[in-house]
């Protein structure tokens, strides 16, 4: 397994990264879409619970 580590100390630097990285951007906004949709998710049930 091939692995780096990348150290972002701004939004510029954090930029130029993902550009540079298509594939990372790709998997971070799968991930982050999925994670955004269970938060989503259980916000509701939450909410449907207490306002039983």
């Amino acid at each position: 397994m091939d692995c780096q580590l990348a150290v972002i100390e701004s939004k510029q630097q954090l930029k130029k990264f993902l550009i540079k990285n298509p594939d990372f951007s790709a998997k971070m906004v799968r991930i982050l879409a999925d994670r955004l949709a269970n938060t989503d998710k259980l916000l509701g049930s939450t909410l449907e619970e207490f306002c039983k």
